[in-house]
């Protein structure tokens, strides 16, 4: 049930069909006979209300998770329907056995791709479909489109809001992957709306003649449905036809489209429609309701204060009129007497609940077993672990019902010692147990198993002696599956590392599903006109298809490294979709060019929650920063485009500066300073914590704390290691030419060079020389920061010097000078020499001429 309702991909189904139900509005201007249909009281606005919350969830159940939980569901139901009423939705009919035993071969990522979605919203929408019959269509791209600002602006800025650092057991898992198990576990636990399940599963009120469910004029919405997306009842409200009994034309409408435009290739309305059946069931054993009047509607994520027994009562309350005994006559009949088939059903009840509690924790309210550590461990304590062999010792019967046995494990090994009593959880159909294998529940050396055994049953079951496999109970946490463990490791890191308000705490997210079905309204709404041109997860900017589902998360784990002062409350982190440096245009990472003609940007992309400000900041070698450039954008909004600094007002700056980098801070709730979220120079943030310094997924994901990047360190290609950066400047900015250059005979056969080096930035120096009538000649190459040359000569030759600083980047010259091994001529400009004893030479565009 969990595996369909809190996939780990993007919301979860409760807060899909939340957004969807409360934002009818977003079709206005867009399709407005649509929004007409869903704000309709009549029973075709139920209709399309009713397919359009299916939609909203509908990619999630080809997730492997649901896959799954949707084909074990059926395979079990089917395999007891003999002991479910027919006419009911628990009762699995051969068509949908069938379908689902089959399989379901389309995947996630095929059916979470905008693009196709929206090709197939136009392709509906050019043929003139009615809102019904885009219901379906319309619903499920409203989630894809839900699920880019759950996975790229809510969690990533609901994780990087206040300090909280993920174990290194997380370097398994995509980003943020930790967060969002709890995301999508605890942010429907505050929907305060649940009414939207009233649609999804109403049923239809049959008013005579054959039933047909898509009558629109005949038939009115019952004021009942029960675990069935469709059901019919007549007017006595008896329950006479469902879902697996007809074919739907949304359903229909959805696999025509996306067999035109190669969504989900291959299938077929039969195989949806058996899929969405299972997942009715599993969804109405989270959402659903009692059967007295919806009380108790939203199910176990409505009631956040409720035990395990609660839980249990729920699921019992839900199937018990529809689970039967059945095959005997003597039962039959002696069920069929009301005071004795209360009797005997109270007692198996009883029964069967006691032991149910024995192997669950019930101290706890649900949501705290996710909270802490301990609770969780006690939690995780019984899920089925290795196999062992064991014998039989007694048993617990009921007819059509569960029941345990109770066996001693044979093979013992560090967890069972010999002669520990286990209880094995069971089926018992037409008086035989149906499988010889199950899970551990209990383990109890006094146990008494007679005293459990249900005497005057037709038959005796406790001669009954199975065989097979036990699955053992796991007692130490490093037996664990990897996703268990890794859980129990990032609870424990969260209580210790991280700040109120706590990622793995409830009450953390009591804002989410409010946020999520408002704020993000108008962002949602350019969405749906503009498709995965306006946000996805991959998106071409600055004319590179950047990766911004991984860059936006990343933000995330990037914000959580930063502290908050102790007792400040600021408006949260924004949604970072992009953020990088350019130079003219081009998106740069390492070395950039510059000079005249050339600037240095900060691109940026966001969505933000309140006043943002946006600083790019320069670090000097002494490690002091300056304020080059900010930019505050307010309120709630997207937010794109450049911070520039030009080369002049660079400049101003150059002398000294060994980096670039931007800083990401919000306002403070009350007051007027803003605090930082986060810094794409995270050296500092990653360097003042041993759990963020020693730890795996910040060493392999941060590059070891260094946010300088050198060519092939690309973030725009491999966001996950190295985004984000800072800008070197040691190769940035025009170099400083060399100044003050002389050139001195000291003898006659030796010139003395000086120079002031006027650059931090240089590589070294190349000093040319250069006689009369010649081309310039490479005299020596000299190490950075030299100021001095000797130069031995021929007595009475020319010699003209020029030297010029170089780096990667730029060649920088000096002036030129000149000089005579015997006299020291001034060199002009232009024109002839100004000695009388060389008014033959002229310089012309720094070449010597004799004439």
């Amino acid at each position: 049930m969990f595996s369909i309702v809190s996939d780990l991909y993007g919301y979860s189904a409760g807060i899909h069909m939340y957004i969807t139900s409360r934002n009818h509005n977003l079709w206005q201007g867009i399709d407005d006979e649509f929004y007409s249909a869903l704000e309709s009281n009549s029973y075709y606005g139920m209709m399309c209300r009713k397919f359009y919350y299916m939609g909203s969830f509908l990619p999630d159940i080809f997730s492997d998770e649901a896959k799954v939980a949707i084909e074990k569901l059926i395979d079990i139901l089917y395999e007891y329907r003999n002991h479910i009423e027919e006419n009911c939705p628990f009762y699995i009919k051969d068509g949908t056995y069938n379908e689902v035993t089959a399989g379901l071969s389309q995947t996630y990522d095929m059916s979470h791709d905008l693009e196709k979605l929206k090709e197939m919203v136009e392709y509906a929408q050019s043929h003139g479909w009615s809102p019904y019959e885009k219901a379906l269509i319309y619903g499920a791209y409203m989630h894809v489109i839900e699920d880019q600002y759950a996975h790229m602006i809510m969690q990533p800025s609901r994780y990087g809001y206040s300090y909280a650092v993920d174990p290194d057991s997380a370097i398994h898992w995509p980003i943020l992957r930790p967060c969002e198990t709890y995301y999508e576990i605890f942010s429907q636990t505050h929907i305060d709306d649940w009414n939207f399940i009233k649609d999804l599963y109403r049923g239809t009120l049959w008013q005579g003649g054959s039933f047909d469910p898509e009558d629109f004029v005949t038939n009115l919405p019952a004021n009942w449905g029960y675990a069935s997306f469709v059901s019919g009842y007549d007017v006595l409200g008896r329950r006479t036809d469902g879902w697996q009994d007809f074919d739907f034309t949304p359903v229909q409408r959805f696999i025509e489209a996306s067999n035109l435009v190669g969504y989900l290739p291959g299938l077929t309305q039969e195989k949806l429609e058996a899929y969405l059946h299972g997942a009715a069931i599993l969804l109405f054993l989270a959402y659903g309701y009692r059967r007295d009047n919806y009380n108790d509607i939203g199910g176990i994520f409505a009631h956040a204060e409720w035990k395990a027994e609660d839980i249990v009562d729920f699921w019992w309350d839900i199937g018990d009129e529809y689970f039967v005994v059945s095959g005997n006559s003597f039962l039959e009949t002696l069920f069929s007497f009301p005071p004795i088939r209360t009797v005997i059903m109270w007692y198996i009840e009883g029964e069967i609940k006691n032991l149910l509690f024995q192997c669950l924790p019930t101290e706890h309210s649900w949501p705290q077993y996710f909270e802490d550590k301990e609770a969780m461990w006690k939690l995780f304590h019984n899920i089925p672990g290795p196999e062992h062999d064991y014998t039989y010792l007694g048993a617990v019967i009921g007819e059509g019902f569960p029941y345990a046995i109770c066996i001693a494990v044979v093979n013992a090994e560090e967890d069972f010692s010999e002669g520990d009593t286990v209880l094995l959880l069971h089926t018992c159909v037409d008086g035989r147990v149906a499988k010889s294998e199950g899970y551990v529940s209990y383990i109890n050396t006094e146990y008494t198993p007679t005293r459990m055994v249900i005497k005057g049953l037709p038959y005796d079951y406790r001669n009954y002696r199975p065989s097979g496999k036990i699955w053992r109970r796991y007692s130490k946490p490093h037996q664990l599956p990897s996703d268990a463990r890794i859980l129990l490791s990032v609870v424990e890191f969260y209580d210790e590392w991280a700040d109120p308000p706590k990622p793995n705490e409830r009450p953390t997210y009591s804002d989410e599903h409010s946020i999520a079905a408002n704020d993000m309204v108008p962002f949602m709404k350019r969405s749906i006109e503009e498709g995965a041109a306006y946000l996805y997860g991959t998106m071409q900017i600055s004319g590179i298809n950047m990766n911004i589902w991984t860059i936006s998360r990343k933000a995330g784990l990037l914000g959580g490294m930063y502290e908050l002062p102790q007792g400040v409350d600021c408006i949260r982190q924004p949604g970072i979709i992009s953020l990088h440096f350019e130079e003219n245009g081009t998106p740069i990472y390492y070395k950039p060019y510059a000079d005249e003609n050339r600037y240095l940007s900060l691109y940026y992309d966001m969505i933000t929650f309140g006043d943002t400000k946006i600083e790019i900041k320069a670090r000097k070698a002494d490690n002091s920063e300056m304020l080059l450039k900010e930019i505050t954008l307010p309120g709630v909004n997207r937010y794109m485009g450049l911070l520039t600094i030009d080369t002049d007002e660079f400049g101003l700056f150059l002398s000294g500066v060994r980096e670039i980098f931007a800083n990401i801070l919000t306002k403070r709730l009350s007051g007027t300073s803003y605090e930082l979220m986060l810094s794409t120079d995270y050296e500092d943030a990653y360097n003042a914590h041993d759990e963020i310094r020693n730890n795996r997924v910040y060493q392999e994901w941060f590059a070891f704390g260094d946010p300088v990047r050198e060519s092939g360190e690309d973030p725009f290609t491999n966001p996950k290691i190295y985004w984000p950066y800072v800008i070197q400047i040691t190769a940035y900015g025009k170099l400083g030419a060399p100044i003050n250059f002389i050139a001195t005979p000291s003898t006659s056969t030796r010139i003395t060079l000086t120079w002031q080096d006027n650059s931090n930035y240089e590589e070294g120096y190349v000093l040319q020389e250069q006689h009369a009538g010649s081309n310039w000649q490479v005299l020596d190459t000299l190490e950075a920061n030299t100021e001095s040359y000797t130069h031995y000569v021929s007595r009475y030759t020319d010699h003209w010097y020029r030297l010029y600083g170089y780096n990667s980047t730029y060649d920088v010259y000096s002036d030129t000078v000149y000089t005579w091994t015997t006299t020291s001529p001034i060199l002009s400009d232009e024109g002839s020499l100004n000695n009388v004893a060389h008014k033959n030479l002229l310089r012309k565009n720094d070449t010597l001429w004799a004439v």
